[in-house]
């Protein structure tokens, strides 16, 4: 909780800190909007976070980079940004690795798993 806590403070210490770019306040619809998604961000960080609790960070990480790809529908659809071949190629580099990091893990735990068996099953 104290990492979400830092999280936020920090981001808007940083939003603050734009405002001599020029910074506006926004109207009402606008104000709505930002206070939607810092509550719905808030919420992500802090189930992500918890996740950390309950799970390995070697199986929650591929999931932290599928922000990625909802990033790149979101901009293709919401904003017709179509994405560059850098983009892609980049994406597709840094999603192969976390599945070979996802399947490595679960190899290591079947190795692990048919270990303890084994000691189990010698004769003492």
């Amino acid at each position: 909780m104290r990492a979400v806590v830092h999280f936020s403070l920090l981001t808007t210490a940083l939003g603050l800190a734009t405002i001599v770019l020029g910074w506006r306040v926004p109207g009402w619809g606008d104000f709505g909007l930002l206070a939607v998604t810092g509550v719905l961000g808030g919420i992500g960080q802090i189930l992500l976070t918890q996740s950390f609790r309950y799970a390995d960070a070697s199986l929650i990480a591929p999931f932290d980079y599928t922000t990625m790809i909802w990033a790149l529908l979101i901009g293709w659809f919401a904003f017709g940004q179509i994405p560059q071949g850098t983009v892609i190629v980049g994406g597709l580099i840094v999603a192969a690795a976390g599945l070979c990091v996802l399947l490595r893990e679960s190899q290591l735990s079947l190795a692990q798993a048919k270990a303890v068996e084994a000691r189990a099953q010698e004769p003492a």
